[in-house]
């Protein structure tokens, strides 16, 4: 597991933590059934830590809100969603949750521990990658978001961070080694089933990354399906290119980049990537009923441009 603060919002200026920086687990802390081990990422909601069953040995993702959060009903509120959300989702490509607990008035969950780098970590180290690449990684990616989505689950935060390529023959040689893709992080996950309102938030109080973030999502409007379409677009886009194809110094100014401007063709960046051009400008359009209507139907326009 990997450090779960965006980079393109720590540059924007949002602090994750406010006023109160999370004091962290130490070593050898017993947490239910599970020792710590290593701390590995601090986000705004919560640590991850990797850790060691005390019985069988297993090796986990463990997962603590924020003491500081016990207290904030929203806060808990996600936390119990994500966990509901991953007990109900079953796929290869999406991270296992396997318990779920409280340790000292912090709630916690467990899950699979991931090996490997994420998708951002892989374009940072390497660059762009090839159309080949990008199917055998977008493929089972979109396999797993259409699953949530078929259950009415809005993931609100594909980015490159929040997808794994975990080992699947973790300790083999390293020549034969295989990743799996794996689709992270569901704390801001939204349930169309739910009859609330979808709320109005402020410039750095809204859920999502600014990065990837669709023009609904930006105006607080309804998300569906369509909105996790648009952030594919984003993600796809930098899988091609190594850029986003949106930069700016302030995030008011990102926002009206997303809300307004036409975003550039990847070719324009990569020219391999001419056969995605089409493909990532019908997922980056503004109006949702613009973009494919499904990520099957993406997925199965994504696969032919990647076969070329």
């Amino acid at each position: 597991m990997k450090d779960d603060r965006d980079p393109v919002t720590e540059g924007l200026g949002m602090d994750p933590w406010g006023d109160v920086a999370p004091v962290p687990l130490g070593k050898g802390a017993v947490v239910g059934n599970y020792i710590i081990e290593e701390l590995r990422a601090q986000g705004g909601l919560a640590s991850v830590y990797r850790a060691r069953h005390v019985v069988i040995g297993r090796t986990v993702a463990l997962k603590v809100l924020h003491r500081h959060l016990g207290t904030s009903s929203s806060a808990l509120r996600r936390f119990q969603q994500e966990a509901q959300v991953l007990g109900r989702l079953r796929h290869p490509n999406l991270v296992d949750i396997f318990d779920f607990g409280d340790h000292e008035g912090a709630p916690y969950l467990v899950m699979e521990w991931l090996c490997g780098p994420t998708l951002g970590e892989e374009l940072g180290a390497r660059g762009p990658l090839t159309l080949d690449e990008i199917g055998k990684i977008f493929l089972p990616l979109g396999s797993a978001l259409a699953a949530a989505h078929r259950l009415g689950v809005v993931h609100r935060d594909i980015k490159a961070s929040n997808v794994v390529l975990a080992d699947a023959t973790p300790g083999g040689m390293a020549e034969r080694k295989q990743r799996i893709v794996k689709l992270i992080d569901f704390g801001i996950a939204k349930l169309l089933s739910e009859e609330l309102p979808v709320p109005k938030t402020t410039v750095g109080t809204r859920l999502g990354t600014p990065a990837s973030m669709a023009p609904e999502q930006i105006l607080g409007d309804r998300v569906d399906a369509r909105t996790d379409i648009y952030a594919l677009g984003v993600l796809l886009f930098q899988a091609a290119t190594g850029k986003l194809p949106f930069a700016a110094r302030s995030q008011l100014e990102l926002d009206e980049l997303h809300l307004s401007a036409v975003p550039p063709r990847p070719s324009e960046w990569a020219p391999a990537a001419t056969p995605l051009d089409g493909l990532v400008l019908s997922c980056l359009e503004k109006s949702p009923e613009a973009r494919p209507s499904s990520v099957e139907k993406l997925m199965s326009e994504l696969e032919a441009a990647t076969a070329t």
